[in-house]
């Protein structure tokens, strides 16, 4: 074979090749896959935000200090003028019964995304027992009380 045959062979066979890039590429799946260029970033971690019990316990105290003030004449009325129940109404300012130590740490507590770690309902059972000394205590395994969850309360 002559030199340029063989030239012309093996461009021939680069053809069937395709063309080789090496550059660093970066995927990442959304509905397919997208391939960039540029390393894809993940999006910041979502900003701590307070607990929604912790939204409903200030609630719960503000509406004490306006039927104290005498804006609202009794929790009926209250319940009545905020689109309430009673019942409803009752187990929000049954939140002001929580021990102060408790209702500091749920007032201060903050989370990112996901489940809150306590909720409404876990608390109502703490607040039921009107004695604060009986109230769930953080203890050395349990350093707070928004440990504590009962057994709905948890993930399956």
């Amino acid at each position: 074979m002559a030199r340029g045959e063989a030239a012309a062979e093996e461009a021939s066979d680069r053809e069937d090749q395709g063309i080789v890039v090496e550059a660093p590429l970066y995927r990442r799946r959304t509905r397919g896959w997208e391939i960039s260029r540029e390393p894809i970033v993940a999006p910041p971690a979502p900003a701590p935000r307070p607990l929604a019990v912790a939204r409903m316990l200030a609630m719960a105290h503000e509406i004490v200090r306006l039927i104290d003030e005498g804006a609202f004449v009794d929790q009926a009325d209250a319940a009545c003028a905020l689109g309430f129940t009673r019942a409803r109404m009752s187990q929000i300012i049954d939140l002001t019964l929580l021990a102060p130590a408790i209702q500091e740490e749920i007032l201060f507590a903050e989370v990112g995304a996901g489940r809150d770690p306590v909720t409404e309902r876990g608390l109502r059972r703490v607040a039921a027992t009107r004695l604060w000394a009986e109230q769930p205590r953080p203890t050395p395994s349990r350093r707070s009380i928004l440990d504590a969850r009962g057994p709905e309360d948890r993930v399956a």
